[in-house]
This record gives C-alpha cells, sequence and structure tokens, in this order.
C-alpha cells in the first residue's frame, strides 16, 4: 500500500473502474472528525464515490482508511476526468485530487 495525497488511474486495458485506499493519520492527541466532499467539474464524467461518504472519523494518534471508488465507464476511451475529494475538519482542509483515464 502506498499513501500518495492524489490518485492517478492510467489507461490500461479493459479497466473502467478502480478501487484505492488512503489512510490518513491523526498526530495529535484528540479524535479528529472530517466532512468528506467530491467535487468534480461539470465537464467531466468520472464518477468518484467514498467509503465512508460523509463523515470520516480519525482517532487520536491512529490512522483511518478512506475508501477511493472511481468509476470511468461514461468516459469516452482516451478522455481525462477529474475530481477532488476534501476533507474539511480539525480546523484545516485536505485536499486530494483525483485523476482518471479511459482506455
Amino acid at each position: 500500500h502506498t499513501n500518495y495525497p492524489s490518485v492517478f488511474v492510467p489507461a490500461a486495458a479493459g479497466l473502467t473502474s478502480v478501487s484505492v485506499a488512503r489512510h490518513p493519520h491523526n498526530e495529535t492527541d484528540r479524535a479528529a472528525r472530517y466532512r468528506i466532499r467530491t467535487r468534480t467539474p461539470d465537464d467531466s464524467r468520472l464518477v468518484v464515490t467514498t467509503v465512508p461518504d460523509r463523515w470520516l472519523e480519525v482517532d487520536a494518534s491512529a490512522d483511518a482508511e478512506l475508501q477511493i471508488d472511481i468509476d470511468m465507464t461514461a468516459m469516452n476511451s482516451g478522455e481525462v476526468g477529474t475530481a477532488t475529494i476534501e476533507l474539511r475538519g480539525a480546523g484545516h482542509t485536505v485536499r486530494l485530487p483525483v485523476i482518471g483515464v479511459r482506455p
């Protein structure tokens, strides 16, 4: 597992959807709660969903798992789709860019 702060899904034969995980770590001694929002430009046909889908709870000095599901089915071959997953809480905002290329 890698834990890059972005997600890139390159064109791969037959691949139209993929699931990846990211594991945010809480460095503080208090639990943190983040509101999850996925933002996609109006012209992007990339579909991005997360599990959990609304709130991410990260215990003190611990990791949490954020599953990211990326669907490129509605995109044309060679099309590039973009989105941003935004985690807002604990006094700051974290943005994870998502890029998918339909084979």
